[in-house]
């Protein structure tokens, strides 16, 4: 029987990486999570907000994060 080490990002989840990181540790979450990097403040992040549908719980309303799962 032969057991693989590799996993896919469907797999395991994919993660989202804010600041800067280590190059080695960003290098294990683009090929074991398939990271995804938030741009710094600009229109480069608000591009990508708007393509990934992402909204931080710190950005939404005091109301909003309350009623949300999990806060």
């Amino acid at each position: 029987m032969t057991t693989s080490t590799a996993t896919s990002s469907a797999a395991v989840g994919r993660v989202l990486a804010v600041g800067s990181l280590k190059p080695s540790l960003a290098r294990t979450l683009s090929t074991t999570y398939d990271a995804l990097v938030l741009p710094k403040e600009g229109p480069e992040r608000d591009s990508f907000l708007a393509e990934y549908g992402v909204r931080s719980a710190s950005s939404s309303p005091p109301a909003a994060r309350a009623s949300a799962p999990n806060s």
